[in-house]
């Protein structure tokens, strides 16, 4: 079935308040829809706040031309629409874009385009910065907005309406704060037949300067390994750093308490249909139902690993975190690092902070899942056979074992935390930053902004510009050279002598990871303790890695899964253990 399309007319109401009074849109929208023919409800009003002089009017594209030919004609049927309102001017906003080179724009999407820019004169798309399995799009767009204002250029995001909605939500509650100059400010934002549409307004980038995501300026061998440092050194060290990370709030917990959630979900739950499997909330669900195994966050985290797939379970006292199209995500209302999801074509209608009672099937446990993720990566492909069913690993020959990740990342979890908590953005990825013309970069998201430990960025961002490894695919490198990488990395960061690899981009990543982690220590506890605040985080985040293989591909889940190796035999049993529960001995709840 074609996807519809949808059209912007603007016309001018120069002796009109804004927004334009419900009395007056209804009689505009039924004098249209006797000339167009349509149904009323068809006809929609966005609901921009800028431009006060238009009123914009969505319509299918074929009657939104029918209309502008008839305006051309001076139609006698417009006579009453004519004396109702000025009409000063109805054109359609043009959208420039590479249609071979994006191929993932859709007429819905150009639609959507047109709804959240209601008074531009004309809006060229540059380049898609992402496009998920959910089919959300991120769109890097340069705007004129007409009445003599230059060209801007914005983000703006388009995807699922509630979702989209929810990330609304969070994002300007995340933007009631004080900001940084390098995060984005939202616009606008609109809905339109179960699709929504959001942008920011991008501070940097200028008029006619390029503008590039950080990946693609990390990996350009005409760009030197001094003006990528330079670049996050600027971004993270003084834009971020002085308004964010410089916090100095004392964070004090188990590392499962700030990482778990990182990782895959402890456990994933499916609500069968003709059962009494189910979502609801507390008052409106029984406490137990035969057949049901009861389980709690305390009996989640002792017993998820025991848990089989097709094991009946019912679920008390999580708490609603992330809504997805026929997904929930649960975690515990004080340690966070407790997470179920809850699949199911027939989710309830709830919001966030909603506790709930769930009764479902186990699809998988966390330990299940990172094995059958891992079996699956390492079962082709690879330059060397990885038995991941065992506890130790002889990656490359004449060199010791390195200790399975599958069979550590328990007792890392329960590794004392002292560190700092600090405001971050939660998802410094090098393909959502931006790099303007004067080599400065900026943010493009705000959805996970929030306080966590203060160094969650420099080490999501350390993980992430090791997945542009793989991406390139000139001067191949072989596990061992990755390896002794990874081992020089650590050793620096620990004080020892490490070498710089001899392989090029091996050594352009060794030199900004490197300069990346001393911007990290002013932002650490001190005295620095790399081993028992940064490193353990890094092997964390790179192990949560192997959830997202089908997003970064196979190989990217390798390399993470063979750092996390490496960075593990250095911080084995080389943390003090905590008990999960850190502050729940003083803040315990009834839940």
């Amino acid at each position: 079935m074609p996807v519809t399309s949808y059209e912007i007319l603007r016309m001018l109401l120069p002796v009109e308040v804004h927004p334009l009074p419900e009395d007056r849109q209804a009689v505009l929208r039924k004098l249209i829809a006797q000339i167009c023919q349509m149904p009323q409800d068809e006809i929609y009003f966005p609901k921009h706040k800028k431009d006060g002089l238009w009123l914009c009017l969505s319509l299918p594209k074929v009657k939104a031309q029918q209309l502008v030919d008839q305006f051309s004609q001076n139609d006698e049927a417009l006579h009453p629409l004519c004396a109702e309102f000025v009409i000063g001017q109805l054109n359609l906003l043009p959208i420039i874009y590479d249609s071979v080179r994006l191929t993932e724009l859709r007429p819905d999407h150009e639609s959507l385009i047109r709804l959240v820019y209601p008074g531009a004169e004309r809006l060229e798309v540059e380049q898609i910065l992402e496009h998920d399995h959910h089919d959300n799009l991120v769109l890097l767009t340069r705007v004129l907005h007409g009445h003599g204002k230059p060209f801007v250029r914005q983000i703006v995001k388009i995807g699922n309406g509630p979702e989209l909605r929810r990330t609304w939500q969070v994002c300007r509650r995340n933007t009631q704060k004080r900001l940084p100059l390098i995060a984005p400010r939202l616009d606008n934002y609109v809905e339109w037949r179960g699709m929504a549409a959001m942008n920011y307004s991008y501070v940097g980038g200028g008029m006619f300067g390029q503008t590039r995501p950080l990946a693609e300026f990390y990996q350009d061998s005409g760009v030197s390994t001094s003006a990528v440092i330079n670049i996050i050194d600027t971004m993270l060290g003084d834009a971020l750093g002085y308004h964010w990370y410089a916090q100095n709030m004392p964070l004090v917990c188990s590392f499962a308490e700030a990482y778990s959630a990182v990782l895959t979900e402890h456990l994933r739950v499916r609500l069968r249909p003709d059962s009494a499997d189910g979502v609801a909330r507390p008052g409106g669900a029984p406490d137990y139902l035969a057949g049901y195994r009861r389980l709690t966050g305390d009996a989640i985290l002792q017993s998820h690993h025991q848990l089989p797939a097709g094991e009946l379970v019912q679920i008390r006292g999580l708490m609603v975190t992330d809504i997805k199209p026929n997904e929930l995500t649960l975690q515990h209302p004080i340690d966070s690092g407790i997470v179920v999801k809850v699949e199911g074509s027939s989710l309830p209608m709830l919001s966030l902070q909603d506790r709930v009672v769930v009764r479902g099937q186990v699809v998988y446990n966390r330990q299940q899942r990172l094995m059958e993720i891992a079996q699956h990566i390492f079962a082709q492909g690879t330059d060397v056979a990885i038995d991941v069913s065992q506890k130790s690993l002889p990656l490359i020959a004449g060199v010791n074992a390195f200790p399975n990740p599958l069979f550590l990342y328990d007792d890392i979890l329960k590794q004392k935390l002292s560190g700092l908590k600090a405001t971050v953005c939660g998802r410094m990825c090098p393909g959502m930053i931006l790099v303007d013309q004067r080599q400065r970069g900026w943010l493009t998201d705000l959805e996970l902004a929030g306080e966590r430990h203060a160094i969650f960025d420099f080490i999501t961002l350390e993980t992430g510009l090791r997945r542009l490894l793989v991406t390139q695919l000139e001067e191949p490198f072989s596990l061992g050279d990755y390896i002794q990488f990874e081992e020089n990395l650590t050793a620096v960061a620990m004080g020892e002598a490490g070498e710089s690899p001899d392989h090029p981009r091996l050594k352009r990543a060794f030199l900004i990871i490197a300069a990346l982690r001393k911007a990290a220590e002013q932002f650490m506890q001190q005295p620095v303790d790399f081993a028992g605040e940064y490193l353990p985080g890094l092997f964390l985040v790179n192990l949560g890695m192997l959830n997202n293989y089908d997003a970064i591909g196979e190989d990217a889940a390798r390399l993470a899964f063979v750092t996390a190796a490496v960075v593990g035999k250095s911080i084995s049993g080389k943390g003090e253990a905590s008990p999960y529960f850190f502050k729940a001995d003083l803040f315990r709840q009834s839940v």
